[in-house]
């Protein structure tokens, strides 16, 4: 008797969980499989060649800013400990 318990107990866990798991699959995975689905490769290879100029684009100030006169002093005198640190 004390094994059929158990599986009264999962099966009524189950009665209440399944309309949420049917809920997610068919509202949430299911739309963004059948989008997935549907993508063109060139709008991902359009994406990344975005992504990679827009991180050329800060890679560039970045380096410029970091090559700087003033930073290259900063960094020579962080060096030597004659700089304080900001506070935060």
């Amino acid at each position: 008797m004390a094994g059929n318990r158990g599986w009264r107990k999962w099966g009524w866990v189950l009665v209440f969980l399944a309309p949420s798991l049917i809920g997610l699959l068919v509202f949430m995975v299911g739309p963004i499989a059948f989008m997935l689905g549907r993508i063109d490769p060139n709008i991902i290879e359009a994406a990344r060649d975005l992504g990679a100029g827009f991180a050329l684009a800060g890679a560039i100030p970045a380096a410029l800013l970091i090559s700087s006169k003033d930073s290259r002093e900063h960094a020579e005198a962080a060096q030597r400990g004659e700089v304080d640190t900001a506070a935060v």
